[in-house]
């Protein structure tokens, strides 16, 4: 339990910032849930039956932080927040404001085109290199937040995408949570594979607006 001077500041610190609108999430709710089912969509390619679940009360400790974050990302604050003691992996990502959900969740999963480490460890080196693309379908995390804010010069959006319960990219952990796409063994997955299937997606999946989602 928080002590409760902890439990004060906290509280205080969520009321001046999202109450009195310091801190607002540029990326709509529309957006969120957009990416989440896109995110789904994905991870059942890869026969991970565990959906991910959206959190998005401000309350929470790491809904608060991974806004706090983007505002850092984007360049509108100076000040790196401190990270929550809970177990968590943040992704950043820059994006288009007028960009989908399903683009922007495509792109991150098009990172493991060619990933060749399915079943087993990848060597050290090689985790940062596929890093998106294994949280993206990691098996045991169940929970997903985002922060977005956008910087006041380019207007490019910054995004923390925040993964938890459990997190991925876990050293001992990618054989029994980075799975081949259904229908291919462990091991190579084959070159090209991903536009195969992503051109096959966009024929099934409902077509995200940037409109809708700005």
């Amino acid at each position: 339990m928080k002590p409760p001077i902890l439990s004060l500041i906290f509280f205080l610190t969520f009321f001046v910032f999202f109450v009195k609108g310091g801190l607002q999430n540029t990326c709509s709710p529309y957006f969120q849930k957009s990416f989440v089912y896109y995110a789904n969509y994905y991870r059942r390619v890869h026969s991970t039956f565990t959906d991910l679940q959206l959190v998005d009360d401000p309350r929470n400790e790491l809904v608060y932080y991974a806004q706090l974050k983007a505002q850092f990302l984007a360049g509108n604050s100076k000040y790196d927040p401190l990270p929550p003691r809970i177990p968590f992996l943040v992704i950043p990502k820059i994006f288009r404001p007028n960009q989908g959900a399903q683009e922007v969740v495509g792109e991150m999963y098009h990172t493991g085109t060619g990933y060749p480490y399915y079943c087993r460890e990848p060597p050290d080196g090689e985790r940062q290199r596929y890093g998106r693309f294994t949280q993206l379908i990691w098996r045991s995390t169940q929970l997903i937040t985002f922060g977005c804010d956008d910087n006041r010069q380019t207007g490019e959006r910054h995004s923390a995408i925040v993964f938890w319960d459990e997190p991925g990219n876990v050293a001992g952990k990618y054989a029994d949570n980075v799975w081949p796409p259904n229908g291919h063994s462990c091991g190579v997955w084959p070159w090209g594979y991903g536009k195969a299937e992503a051109a096959g997606s966009n024929e099934t999946e409902a077509e995200t607006t940037a409109a809708d989602e700005s």
